[in-house]
């Protein structure tokens, strides 16, 4: 008897643990909300146009010399039709990935992002995709590699969370809010997400005394998509006039 009374004591005990809160039971079990996964850009600021979702950003502030390197880049007229190895095309159009979707300044498709041990990688359905470093604290030098797009990106996850990422070594191009960036020009991202794991900030600041008269502060906003959400697929035909030469129906199969 005395066993039977003994062995129920402890069931007991088990039962009562499983019903505990989670950090009662592990604390080193409760992990923080994360940046991975499917995020969409919330327009916080009522625009509900695409081409409207920075209109409330504060542009950035140039010195005499960022000034002079943005107005020397070339300007692509929306729609702007031209010729191409003897094909007509139009820019800006999704169909052409021209480096300021996603890789930096994140438009309103979003993105997803996959962490492994030594880096998170982060894609749109359009393809782009953009490679932040885990692993590696400084960026090479100039001299060791090609200035790109996206530029080179290290960055490091918090404890709370948040991923902090600094990336460097771009393109010359231009930034959202009227800012502009080169090979030498920092950009600092902080995504911070929220207690509950379904909103993200993204800040972002773009150091450069050369070109800024301070740094270029602005913010996005995102929302985790829901449980089971699958993106449609869209072709992109750039040599179609009658869909401004960026999205057509797909082709009949």
């Amino acid at each position: 008897m005395k066993m039977k009374t003994n062995h129920y004591f402890v069931i007991t005990i088990l039962a009562a643990a499983s019903t505990l809160p989670l950090h009662a039971q592990d604390p080193e079990k409760i992990l923080p909300p994360t940046v991975e996964g499917s995020w969409v850009r919330t327009d916080e600021n009522g625009s509900r146009a695409f081409e409207n979702l920075t209109s409330t950003y504060k542009p950035a502030e140039l010195t005499p010399a960022g000034k002079r390197m943005l107005d020397a880049l070339p300007v692509l007229r929306r729609f702007e039709q031209r010729f191409i190895n003897g094909i007509l095309v139009t820019n800006p159009t999704p169909c052409i990935y021209n480096g300021g979707q996603l890789t930096l300044d994140v438009d309103s498709e979003g993105f997803v992002a996959v962490k492994s041990k030594d880096e998170i990688v982060q894609v749109q359905d359009r393809g782009a995709d953009r490679h932040i470093y885990l692993n590696r604290k400084a960026i090479p030098n100039q001299e060791l590699r090609s200035p790109s797009p996206s530029g080179y990106s290290v960055g490091r996850i918090d404890a709370n969370g948040a991923l902090t990422v600094t990336a460097s070594n771009f393109m010359p191009a231009r930034v959202v809010a009227g800012g502009y960036r080169r090979p030498a020009t920092v950009l600092e991202q902080k995504y911070i997400p929220s207690p509950d794991g379904q909103h993200l900030r993204l800040i972002m600041t773009w150091n450069d005394s050369e070109v800024y008269v301070k740094p270029h502060v602005y913010e996005y906003t995102f929302e985790r998509t829901p449980q089971g959400f699958k993106p449609g697929d869209e072709y992109c035909d750039a040599t179609n006039p009658a869909e401004g030469q960026s999205v057509a129906a797909a082709p009949a199969r």
